[in-house]
């Protein structure tokens, strides 16, 4: 009866051993060495279980210092945090200075992160935190669509504009009364830009700058007034020939207009369009009555600023 009972007691230690045991295995990854120890595959943490195996307490102590060793090696620096190393690589990628990427909190860290929340005009705390990691994610995200709409702007702005009629027809006239409106290729640009002010400042019109029906108008009219007043001047100085004669007064205007970087025309002293409006653009610079004719009065103030 004794013996049956000790044998029974025997039989269900031995049951509950290897209950623990299986159940040790199972709840870890890779299971038990011979040593009673394995590599948690999910925590990258090398450990033993005490008592695991029935050998001498020395060898359990090896083991021990084995798992102690291999755990200095896997586990991350201490104060190290993954949210800490999250912060420090956004803001590196966003262009602050969080110092080295190593999970752990510094003055250097504090101070990139304040200054990220004050040019963002957030709460100026230094701390790391979830809100703050998706803050810094949404700027990153911001700055990369507003790269690719200025991308695409600065593309369709570099597309060659198309000719325009109006455009060419104002160069033309504008050449004609002795502006440079650059290129006559009907595209707008700077220099045409420029030159339309310059003649919307010589005629007292609102400076716009821009091309239009009304500045065409304009142009035309000036353009008009210049080719009649020339009609009248040569009609007066035209006897029976066709052909005007050379003036030198004309000639020695023109002369001085050309050294003072006025465009009167061909040098060959006889009155025209381009030398009416060249005229016209000088006694406007220096504040003259404009009258587009020559003059002994003329020569004298051409002169005059020529020194």
């Amino acid at each position: 009866m004794k013996i049956q009972l000790k044998a029974s007691i025997a039989a269900g230690v031995i049951a509950l051993f290897s209950v623990s045991a299986s159940s040790l295995a199972i709840a870890h990854s890779g299971g038990l060495n011979e040593d009673g120890c394995h590599n948690n595959r999910k925590l990258e943490v090398y450990h033993c279980h005490q008592g695991s195996k029935s050998g001498s307490s020395s060898a359990s102590g090896q083991s021990n210092s084995a798992a102690k060793k291999k755990r200095t090696k896997t586990v991350p620096k201490e104060g190290s945090s993954p949210q800490v190393k999250q912060v420090e690589r956004l803001l590196k990628k966003f262009g602050y200075a969080p110092g080295r990427i190593d999970g752990v909190e510094d003055a250097s860290l504090t101070k990139a992160i304040k200054k990220f929340q004050k040019e963002h005009k957030l709460k100026v705390t230094g701390k790391v935190s979830n809100r703050l990691i998706t803050s810094i994610e949404k700027r990153i995200d911001d700055s990369k669509t507003k790269k690719t709409s200025d991308s695409k702007s600065t593309s369709s702005s570099s597309t060659k504009t198309k000719p325009s009629a109006d455009v060419k027809k104002i160069e033309t006239l504008l050449k004609k009364l002795g502006y440079s409106p650059g290129k006559v290729d009907g595209v707008e640009n700077a220099t045409l830009t420029k030159a339309i002010k310059k003649f919307q400042k010589d005629f007292k019109l609102k400076v716009t700058g821009k091309t239009s029906k009304t500045l065409i108008k304009s142009l035309e009219k000036r353009v008009k007034e210049a080719g009649s007043s020339t009609k009248t001047t040569t009609k007066k100085k035209t006897t029976s020939a066709t052909k005007p004669k050379a003036d030198a007064n004309v000639k020695k205007v023109e002369t001085l207009l050309k050294k003072l970087g006025y465009s009167p025309g061909r040098v060959d002293g006889i009155e025209n369009a381009t030398l009416t409006t060249a005229i016209r653009k000088f006694q406007k610079d220096n504040k003259l009555k404009v009258t587009g004719k020559v003059s002994k009065r003329l020569i004298t103030s051409l002169e005059k600023r020529l020194k």
